[in-house]
């Protein structure tokens, strides 16, 4: 069960964290490490037009825009300790 904290973050657009992990946003200082999760061959077969950082560029721009409109989007997967990106 979701708590009353939580949930009013979830209606604000922002999911809620576990204990290791938050996500946030995408930002345009997340090209390089999109790039690479990108590249890989799994997820080539799931985006696989997004080959180069200029492509990745202009997709998390799409998800700037989707935040701005709909208030939600695709999101940045980071650790909270250390904020380290691990993923989208």
């Amino acid at each position: 069960m979701i708590c009353q904290a939580a949930w009013a973050k979830v209606l604000r657009g922002v999911p809620p964290a576990t204990r290791r992990l938050r996500l946030r946003r995408l930002e345009e200082g997340d090209r390089a490490e999109l790039a690479t999760v990108f590249a890989d061959r799994e997820a080539r077969r799931f985006y696989p037009r997004l080959a180069r950082a200029a492509q990745v560029g202009r997709w998390i721009a799409r998800q700037q825009q989707r935040y701005r409109d709909h208030g939600h989007g695709l999101w940045a997967l980071e650790t909270r300790r250390g904020r380290r990106f691990v993923g989208d």
